[in-house]
């Protein structure tokens, strides 16, 4: 449902168009089509704006839920970022109506994976809030691969 006041942008081969509602609504929030991106927008972030292509990057995957791009600052060989379409801020803000925005990022991971020749295996990493060390305020999930990437964490902590 949409509420009133709040921007609803909707992305169509690369071209924006944005309304702002009037009155609630009780139509879908999200397109089933691939080809047409809706969004609810209730901040605007980076991310939303790769999303709706306002600002470019190397867009990798894009679909009705989720789009993924390359990283600017790769940390390995293969690093792309996988966000919801939606703005959800973090993994904390996660509520029960993004299950199908969530579970669309894990299966474009493992699309984007095979096609990037990740048979050896990869990371998928979302980081939350400040001490997760999150850096934009849209959650994303990272994909990295296309060498070994060793330990995530200390294995010494906690044995001291």
């Amino acid at each position: 449902m949409s509420l009133p006041g709040r921007r609803i942008v909707t992305v169509a081969s690369g071209h924006a168009t944005t309304a702002r509602c009037t009155r609630p609504s009780t139509g879908p929030r999200t397109s089933l089509l691939p080809a047409r991106v809706n969004l609810v927008m209730t901040q605007d972030t980076l991310f939303a704006k790769i999303v709706r292509r306002e600002i470019p990057a190397d867009i990798v995957y894009q679909d009705d839920l989720v789009t993924a791009f390359r990283d600017i600052h790769p940390q390995a060989p293969v690093h792309v970022l996988i966000v919801p379409n939606a703005v959800i801020p973090t993994a904390a803000d996660v509520e029960a109506e993004h299950e199908a925005a969530l579970g669309r990022m894990f299966t474009a991971a493992r699309r984007i994976a095979e096609r990037e020749g990740l048979g050896e295996g990869y990371r998928l990493i979302v980081n939350c809030k400040e001490h997760g060390h999150q850096e934009v305020y849209h959650l994303h999930m990272h994909l990295l691969g296309g060498r070994p990437l060793g330990p995530m964490l200390d294995h010494s902590f906690g044995k001291r």
